[in-house]
């Protein structure tokens, strides 16, 4: 059973804002007044000042994630919805109510002209803007490192409880917990289960292209086998099914093309994806902090206690953990990625 005192930084903890201490202020006024040691730690210039430059480091951080994906992605859609609409276009040009395609054809060709208008923007602003992936990669690096000196500030800082406010050490460590280690196991599952979805969908829509490729395959398999005698024991009725399947070529050459582009599609979105490139690294993450989280139990006896010692052993084997997994990120993106010239 967890000591009084454990269960007591644990409740007022687990009941505060679930943004946690990156907006120590407010983190401050929402603690009940047992927590006054704690707050008075939130509330010091040194956690005030990490903090604001935390905020402004993430803002950047997610602004160049959105430049970095938005585009490429964009460019990629652009470029499928284009070639969906001039196969289609394409088809509709043999058909023989000519009054329909008459009525269509400029619908059509204004809008491929459109996608295919933003996919050369999309890579315009991407041969232009300095290495998106780099920007993205040192914006987010800066972020996480004003992170992590405010989670060393908050466990560094000292205030003296009055009354019946509850010890501080056994409060930082639960603010550890709670805010940065349950946060990034969070994080890590959630991109795990994220990937997992997203292949399943990759998956089916792989099904669906490999499907439409087969199918393209029809027409010169069946007239390569007829011709061979192969159907020559089939019924009268069979022989003309297969002759129709042969007659309407154009219809098997859209399935061919629009097989071929979805299949290009998810190849390429897979690779764009950060979470596809690195879901094996967020799984040893997880595993990781899940092993290291097993020694908070001996953390919390040792907080109770005012041993620091243990505590920062732990909180420091988290934080070299998280910045081990961030260097090991950047160096593979770098090496993904090499830099612009």
């Amino acid at each position: 059973m967890p000591d009084p005192i454990t269960e007591e930084a644990i409740r007022i903890i687990d009941a505060a804002p679930a943004r946690g201490p990156v907006r120590p202020a407010d983190y401050a006024k929402a603690l009940p007044p047992e927590a006054g040691a704690l707050a008075r730690v939130l509330s010091s210039k040194a956690v005030l000042e990490e903090a604001e430059r935390y905020r402004i480091a993430d803002k950047g951080a997610i602004r160049a994630q959105r430049s970095h994906l938005w585009l490429p992605r964009s460019a990629l859609i652009a470029v499928y919805a284009s070639v969906v609409l001039g196969g289609v276009g394409v088809y509709l040009s043999t058909a023989t109510d000519a009054s329909l395609v008459d009525a269509v054809r400029p619908y059509l060709t204004v809008a491929q002209a459109l996608f295919m208008g933003i996919s050369c923007v999309c890579l315009i602003a991407l041969s232009l803007l300095a290495a998106p992936r780099r920007r993205w990669l040192e914006a987010r690096a800066r972020a996480e490192w004003h992170r992590w000196s405010l989670f060393r500030l908050i466990m560094s800082g000292s205030s003296k409880p009055s009354g019946t406010e509850v010890e501080l050490l056994p409060l930082q460590l639960e603010c550890f917990r709670r805010h940065l280690v349950d946060d990034q196991r969070r994080f890590f599952d959630a991109r795990v289960q994220r990937h997992r979805r997203a292949a399943r969908v990759g998956k089916v829509l792989g099904v669906v292209a490999l499907v439409l490729i087969g199918l393209a395959s029809l027409p010169q398999l069946a007239a390569s086998l007829s011709s061979l005698g192969a159907f020559d024991w089939m019924p009268d009725a069979v022989h003309s099914f297969i002759a129709s399947l042969v007659t309407d070529k154009k219809l098997y050459a859209l399935a061919w093309l629009y097989g071929i582009s979805l299949q290009l599609l998810i190849t390429r979105l897979a690779f764009i994806s950060p979470v596809a490139r690195h879901v094996e690294r967020y799984e040893v993450m997880r595993g990781l902090l899940s092993q290291t989280s097993r020694r908070l139990a001996e953390a919390r006896d040792a907080a109770v206690a005012a041993s620091h010692v243990p505590v920062e052993w732990f909180t420091r084997s988290v934080l070299d953990i998280l910045e081990t997994e961030h260097q090991m990120w950047l160096v593979r993106e770098e090496q993904a990625t090499p830099a612009r010239k």
